[in-house]
């Protein structure tokens, strides 16, 4: 990035967006190795929102609007050309307002085929911290119905863990915001189904044992036909962080590693996978 763009914390799938504002030199992001033949940049509109622009390779500038009703969400289509190797700047383009873009998704001549994972997550959040940003107003929710899932993935817990949140207050919590998640999506019928993740043990000593978090999660899957429950502390098992070996799956005490990233991927494939 160049010209100091800032972090917000409001906007986004991910609750997390590049603040672009027209100064001296403009705010911009350079995507350098973006690979395949298209991406979609992500942006929220906003009622004063400003206007951004963006070029491909080095090419011509084109230009986005961002005003208008408040929405999350937005994608703008751009191609990238062949296949191969390519960069993208993003830079803002509008004197006095600014414009918010949380992110580009890539394609290698595959948007309308296999699957498509959307990373909504937030770093550091337990499920309370969820409750209070989805039921203090709409975005975050009315984002995911933005992109038209077929299927939702919550997999939390982890923190939840950390800060010996009571299991009951976890599971109580897993409801409210599939709830909240239903009513921007639409129920009964368009709304997809939900998959509750459940890892393995962190590392460490807490109140909790990490079972009850699962029970709990089973207990949501159990009082709900669209939630089901991938259980990863049984077969196909995920080692606990403490377990040794834990076969190089983690990269610290609670994160999963690259390779325990890809673990976890492929046993998810695995269970949404016709059989």
């Amino acid at each position: 990035m160049t010209g100091g763009p800032t972090q917000n914390d409001d906007w986004g799938p991910k609750r997390l967006a590049a603040q672009l504002d027209f100064t001296a030199p403009a705010d911009r992001i350079t995507y350098s190795a973006l690979q395949g033949t298209a991406v979609d940049i992500m942006w929220t509109r906003l009622s004063l929102g400003g206007n951004f622009q963006y070029r491909v390779d080095g090419g011509s500038w084109s230009s986005v609007a961002t005003g208008g009703s408040d929405q999350d969400g937005m994608l703008t289509r751009v191609t990238l050309g062949a296949s191969g190797a390519h960069s993208l700047d993003i830079e803002a383009a509008t004197d006095g307002f600014q414009a918010f873009v949380s992110g580009v998704i890539e394609y290698d001549g595959d948007e309308n085929a296999g699957i498509t994972v959307h990373d909504c997550g937030h770093f550091g959040w337990d499920t309370s911290f969820w409750i209070s940003v989805v039921t203090a107003n709409n975005t975050w929710p009315a984002a995911i119905s933005a992109l038209s899932p077929h299927l939702i993935v919550i997999m939390l817990g982890a923190n939840d863990h950390f800060l010996n949140t009571d299991p009951a207050t976890y599971q109580s919590n897993l409801v409210t915001l599939i709830s909240s998640l239903r009513g921007a999506v639409g129920a009964p019928s368009p709304f997809p189904p939900i998959l509750l993740a459940m890892h393995a043990a962190r590392g460490g000593s807490f109140t909790y044992p990490w079972a009850d978090y699962v029970n709990a999660a089973h207990n949501v899957a159990q009082a709900d036909d669209l939630v089901t429950c991938l259980d990863l502390t049984l077969g196909p098992r995920l080692p606990n962080q403490a377990d040794s070996p834990n076969h190089g799956l983690y990269a610290d005490t609670a994160h999963l590693s690259n390779k325990g990233n890809s673990y976890v991927a492929d046993r998810i494939c695995d269970f949404i996978s016709p059989r």
